[in-house]
């Protein structure tokens, strides 16, 4: 094993993934987020895991049941 990087045959992959997986900068998220309806609709109705989720929350509170 050398101390200058190691890795073998694995590290010029390990970089490209690191690459791949690396968040955009701020400056480019802003523009989606602005770009995105945030209402009740959108995240609980329209958004399959947000309606999954908010079903699940409401049989939770048993207090909230009609």
């Amino acid at each position: 094993m050398s101390p200058l990087g190691g890795g073998g045959k694995r590290k010029g992959k390990s970089k490209k993934w690191k690459e791949i997986l690396k968040f955009p900068h701020i400056s480019q998220c802003e523009e989606l987020r602005r770009s995105t309806d945030e209402d009740y609709y959108n995240l609980c109705e329209k958004q399959p895991i947000g309606r999954l989720l908010f079903r699940q929350f409401c049989e939770s509170q048993t207090d909230w049941m009609v």
